[in-house]
């Protein structure tokens, strides 16, 4: 074989390679193993401690969908509310629908005691995905304004390039577990 077609034969293999690559990075088993395995493992963020002031995030919480979900206004905080369980004995629950159009967005949970968390959940036909989950710590609240991010990636259909709505529930464990909110957005 000549050196021209060894060299014609070894670039239509790198593009084969690169194209079945480029395939397999957007398909489902791909976006599974990352939300799953890699994102948990190699995500480190600074820790952020600081209210956002407004939210450029379209989505709208489902006030018909709260239960056991009581509404609290810190005086020390004007314009925050905090959603925390009515009954401390159950756990509280409600859902916003969220218009994917970004890859992350930030949320304002908060909670005290390891019996307490906060869990974010896509709801999907027949079961829920856990895109969320963060404990309490013994004998101390998490820091008021201290902000995590959301990967909005990892939702179902995420690797897909165009915007979409998905609807999200989330879950406030124990008595102590509040997410807070400003004029009616979660999502900064």
């Amino acid at each position: 074989m000549s050196r021209k077609a060894l060299y014609a034969l070894a670039l239509c293999a790198a593009l084969l390679s690169g194209m079945s690559a480029v395939v397999y990075f957007q398909s489902e088993r791909w976006h599974t193993f990352y939300c799953t395995a890699v994102l948990p493992a190699a995500r480190w963020s600074p820790k952020v401690v600081a209210f956002r002031e407004c939210s450029n995030v379209r989505h709208t919480v489902i006030v018909d969908s709260f239960e056991n979900v009581r509404e609290e206004r810190p005086e020390e905080y004007p314009g925050w509310t905090v959603l925390t369980p009515d009954d401390k004995s159950r756990e509280a629950r409600f859902r916003v629908k969220l218009l994917r159009d970004r890859a992350e967005a930030v949320i304002f949970p908060r909670a005290s005691g390891a019996d307490s968390g906060v869990e974010l959940f896509e709801l999907l036909d027949s079961s829920r995905r856990k895109l969320f989950g963060m404990a309490g710590r013994n004998g101390a609240w998490t820091d008021v304004a201290s902000q995590y991010n959301v990967n909005l990636g990892c939702v179902f259909d995420g690797y897909k390039p165009q915007d979409f709505g998905v609807v999200l529930e989330f879950a406030l464990k124990g008595p102590w577990a509040q997410v807070w909110c400003k004029n009616g957005a979660v999502f900064f």
